[in-house]
């Protein structure tokens, strides 16, 4: 019996991994200490700054605008790792979407964040585009953390551990609607109420990225904690495996 006719038994063998997943939280966690450092630094109330700290400021956000792309490419990988441990079709489909969601998500996000910084050099006529880009950024970005929710969840299952059950999960999926949706209709009340314009932008230079950041955090423990939890118990599953092997052994003998 090879072992390519029963694939099952090699199966017993896998290393699991949450290297990229580790990796590409810390990006994650180093992209919004980059926002928050620009946002206290470069934050005025007036939306009045200097030319010259308006450009290093703009420039900066781009800059941490690739590397947020760069931390969701991470994850995405991360998926693919984990989907060639998964034996059924609906599993490894999940990790073929996590996966596309993930690498596409970083790419509308940073697109959207990048064209948000620069909206004021475009022709009006072309501004009117971001509202797709930001529906698809939305879309791909809460399908591609749900999906990955969903693997951790079932790895956990698998391995008779309880996982991917923090509602960070969820918020981290939904941290553009807190950071860019949310704001936005803030503004409609601002401009409907006159008075509160300020409320909005505070919200949109302070409050939004320190909400955003503790959601990263919050998301960041719970997926290391629960990988944990998933490496400890393939770890005793073996272990029990190995221990099983050995009183078959000293029966036979």
């Amino acid at each position: 019996m090879s072992v390519k006719e029963y694939p099952q038994n090699a199966r017993r063998t896998e290393h699991f991994t949450h290297l990229p997943l580790k990796i590409g939280c810390i990006v994650i966690l180093f992209y919004y200490l980059s926002e928050t450092l620009n946002r206290i630094i470069f934050f005025s109330p007036n939306l009045e700054l200097p030319i010259i700290e308006e450009i290093i400021s703009d420039n900066w956000r781009i800059g941490s605008s690739a590397i947020y792309a760069v931390a969701l490419l991470i994850l995405a990988i991360q998926t693919i790792i984990w989907r060639d441990q998964f034996i059924s079709i609906e599993a490894k489909r999940m990790g073929r979407n996590a996966f596309i969601a993930l690498f596409f998500g970083g790419v509308f996000t940073a697109l959207y964040d990048i064209l948000s910084v620069k909206i004021s050099t475009l022709q009006y006529s072309r501004q009117s585009d971001l509202t797709v880009l930001f529906l698809f950024m939305i879309f791909l970005h809460f399908m591609g953390l749900n999906y990955l929710k969903q693997m951790i969840e079932r790895m956990g299952r698998h391995k008779k551990t309880e996982t991917g059950r923090s509602i960070f999960y969820l918020l981290f999926a939904l941290n553009p609607v807190i950071r860019f949706l949310l704001p936005f209709l803030l503004l409609v009340f601002a401009t409907i109420g006159g008075n509160v314009y300020f409320l909005y932008v505070y919200y949109v230079e302070l409050v939004m990225t320190y909400i955003s950041a503790v959601i990263a955090i919050g998301f960041t423990f719970f997926s290391f904690r629960d990988a944990r939890r998933i490496k400890l118990a393939q770890r005793m599953q073996y272990l029990q495996l190995e221990i099983q092997e050995a009183e078959k052994e000293e029966a036979v003998v």
